[in-house]
């Protein structure tokens, strides 16, 4: 079976589906990459047997025929933050023009590439706009590949990375710093949904409902995501 998936859930999924392999015998053939490039590789006609983007993608796939209404179910949501050193001093971000001192205070950042459609990059990319600090920031951040950010800072390479929590989590060698700024923007949310052109349709169908269950969800709330 194939799964296309948004990176932004990896670590859990990673997680979940040698889990899900075991119990049910079902192999799992897992392609990621940002939710906007996976949409791109569906609507250039990729097959797969279930996908895992943002609510808005899953909704355009049923709506192009791809994607069966029925089995389209919430998943989890992540939010926005800032991967530092274990040994760095815990910014406070509490206002933005904490935030906007902080941020010029940093010698290098690490970020997904904007241009890939990842949600992390592109809301940073927004943010520092709003914040009037791009012309300052843009120059010293280092483009990682996507959900790879935290890699750089664990590495001694850059002094902080920025996006999803979930890809934060998954990084050992370094410490989150949330950004709570209480923007409903400032949040993504994964949703999934069975191909109406699935070859596998009811180990697809079988994977969705593992992906949504009770022990799923322990999983998503301990690699830093909320289950829906």
């Amino acid at each position: 079976m194939k799964l296309v998936s948004s990176v932004g859930v990896r670590p859990a999924i990673e997680e979940l589906i040698p889990q899900f392999e075991k119990a049910s015998g079902h192999e799992v053939e897992i392609l990621f990459g940002t939710a906007v490039q996976m949409k791109g590789k569906i609507d250039a006609g990729e097959a797969f047997d279930l996908a895992i983007l943002n609510p808005p993608q899953i909704d355009d796939i049923v709506r192009a025929g791809k994607g069966v209404a029925e089995t389209r179910a919430s998943i989890a949501r992540a939010g926005m933050g800032f991967a530092i050193r274990p040994d760095a001093p815990r910014p406070d971000l509490s206002t933005d023009d904490k935030l906007k001192a902080w941020l010029l205070s940093l010698k290098t950042i690490s970020s997904g590439n904007p241009a890939a459609g990842g949600f992390g990059s592109v809301y940073f990319d927004n943010l520092v706009v709003r914040l009037g600090v791009a012309d300052q920031t843009r120059p010293k951040t280092k483009f990682s590949p996507p959900g790879e950010f935290a890699k750089p800072v664990a590495a001694g390479e850059t002094e902080a990375g920025v996006g999803l929590v979930s890809e934060i989590v998954a990084e050992k060698a370094v410490q989150s710093v949330p950004l709570e700024t209480g923007n409903p923007k400032s949040y993504v949310g994964f949703a999934g949904v069975v191909s109406t052109g699935a070859k596998q349709a009811d180990a697809a169908r079988a994977l969705l409902t593992f992906l949504t269950s009770p022990e799923a969800k322990a999983v998503y709330r301990s690699r830093g995501l909320t289950p829906d």
